[in-house]
């Protein structure tokens, strides 16, 4: 493949061109990931390089940002610097959808928990249990990471769950985790789990209303599948 220099490209197909005059959202993935990157290789521009890349994993961003800084550097052009380059902005665009949101947004329905979390979940490897903390009107209070790797009822600890719910008064809380497989059809564990929760709630007049489970482009509510 013959290498072509940024500067050669007419100016109305250069990306930097068409972000300044148009916006970032004008842009293909392909140029996006270019204007990242900045640079090329030694054998490819850097808009050659962005195409390779992501012909190379499925043809579109999200099989890029499942990937790990080793599988990074495996593919052809991509060193320490780009690897870490591309991991930086997988953890941006993580940390973004990650904020707090708003103490009075409320979380009323499945779809609402599933469109917070779905954005940071869909690509981790392992499986991250958190919990939101309501109050009465099913306002925000607070959002807590309770285990990352298992949701097994035997190694979560209901102590841990409840005593954050009673320091930030909560009257409710939801629990959410992920499948890295994409499938979020309950297991077992995940049925054990929400069964140990909710009758651990009982007692301290704290309940449960939902335990979701993320995939990928989708979810599962225990609560609408009568599972709680």
């Amino acid at each position: 493949m013959k290498k072509e220099n940024m500067k050669q490209l007419p100016s109305s197909e250069q990306p930097y061109f068409i972000c300044w005059e148009k916006g970032a959202s004008y842009l293909t993935d392909a140029q996006l990931l270019g204007v990242l990157l900045k640079s090329g290789s030694k054998e490819l521009s850097v808009v050659q390089l962005s195409t390779m890349l992501l012909n190379a994993k499925g043809g579109d961003l999200r099989s890029i940002a499942k990937l790990n800084r080793k599988e990074l550097m495996q593919l052809p052009g991509i060193g320490k610097v780009k690897a870490m380059q591309m991991e930086c902005m997988v953890e941006l665009a993580n940390r973004i959808n990650a904020l707090p949101v708003g103490k009075r947004e409320c979380f009323c329905h499945p779809q609402d928990v599933f469109l917070r979390f779905h954005p940071r979940m869909r690509f981790l490897k392992k499986e991250h249990l958190y919990a939101i903390y309501l109050d009465g009107r099913n306002g925000f209070l607070k959002e807590e990471q309770l285990s990352v790797g298992t949701t097994n009822a035997s190694l979560i600890s209901a102590k841990d769950i409840f005593s954050k719910a009673l320091e930030y008064n909560a009257v409710y809380l939801i629990l959410i985790h992920n499948h890295p497989s994409g499938d979020p059809t309950p297991s077992e564990a995940d049925i054990a789990v929400t069964e140990m929760v909710k009758l651990a709630g009982e007692l301290l007049e704290i309940q449960l209303l939902d335990h979701i489970i993320v995939g990928d482009n989708t979810y599962t509510s225990m609560k609408e599948c009568k599972l709680l």
